[in-house]
């Protein structure tokens, strides 16, 4: 029997887009050799295409992606026609991105660019929903820059993670809606909320039904870990949030895979993570060079 790709990894070290099996075996590489550091992906529900960002060339003695090159890619399942979306000079730092399929958008943070934003799923429309600060006075404040990502299309709002110093405990979750308020911008819109703050130093979302989820790559009590916060019918989070298991290393991506109900969760250490929804039944289960973004293989495929 072939076995089949459960899952799309990116590999930083390796410089490598490629799938593994629900074991975290390495079945095939998409895409090799690339030029910069990719940090966020997933693929189209009907298993047409995979898109995924690269940050910008980075600034090795503050370890900082600097330059304003940013990309995002849009490629076919096995790897094909490579193609730029955004780039140009219009994004800096492209972090994790999700999508909703329905409105055919695509939305992802702009770390060092201070932003969250969105485009069409051609690249087109390019749009800034939240900027937390201005280049160049601002670019250095950490407790600015804007990193993992999730939308609700039923209550058409989206969700997001200002990271904060390295385990500065400083890090935070907002949440706001897919339009911008009448006469307001994207630097002073009135409907931010902040749900989550002083979190040790949060870097990806999940959003279900019933959960948001998030990792922590702080090495502070709380961090290096998944956590969760529970979401009511009308939307309402809940103000206490439960780590579901931590001494994760420096936790980056995660999935939630909820035919198969487990969570899979990457580090930059490299490591691979299985865990049940509720976090029970950790498993280590592959070690990479060192991961980042992940997402789920369309069963479409």
């Amino acid at each position: 029997m072939v076995t089949q790709p459960h899952l799309i990894m990116l590999d930083i070290a390796a410089k490598q887009v490629f799938t593994a099996d629900e074991r975290g075996n390495r079945l095939s590489i998409l895409r090799d050799g690339l030029d910069k550091v990719p940090d966020g992906v997933i693929a189209s529900p009907d298993a047409r295409y995979i898109y995924f960002t690269q940050m910008g060339k980075p600034d090795f003695k503050t370890q900082t992606a600097m330059a304003h090159d940013g990309t995002i890619w849009r490629m076919n399942m096995d790897g094909s026609d490579l193609t730029q979306l955004v780039g140009g000079g219009q994004i800096r730092t492209p972090k994790q991105i999700t999508a909703d399929w329905q409105a055919g958008k695509l939305y992802w943070c702009d770390r060092e660019g201070m932003r969250v934003m969105r485009c069409s799923l051609d690249g087109s429309n390019v749009e800034t929903l939240v900027e937390t600060g201005q280049v160049p006075q601002d670019e250095n404040d950490q407790t600015r820059w804007c990193v993992g990502i999730a939308v609700d299309p039923v209550r058409r709002q989206f969700y997001w993670t200002q990271k904060g110093t390295p385990d500065g405990g400083k890090g935070r979750i907002f949440r706001a809606g897919y339009d911008l308020p009448a006469g307001e911008g994207s630097d002073n819109r009135s409907d931010i909320e902040v749900l989550f703050s002083d979190l040790p130093e949060p870097i990806d979302l999940e959003l279900t039904e019933s959960y948001l989820y998030w990792t922590d790559r702080g090495d502070l009590p709380g961090g290096n870990s998944v956590c969760r916060a529970a979401i009511a019918g009308d939307g309402r989070i809940a103000k206490k949030w439960d780590v579901l298991s931590d001494g994760l290393g420096e936790a980056i991506g995660l999935v939630v895979d909820h035919d198969g109900r487990q969570i899979y969760v990457t580090s930059l250490g490299g490591v691979l993570y299985q865990m049940g929804l509720d976090g029970s039944g950790l498993k280590h289960l592959a070690k990479f060079s060192s991961l980042t973004g992940l997402t789920k293989y369309p069963k479409a495929a």
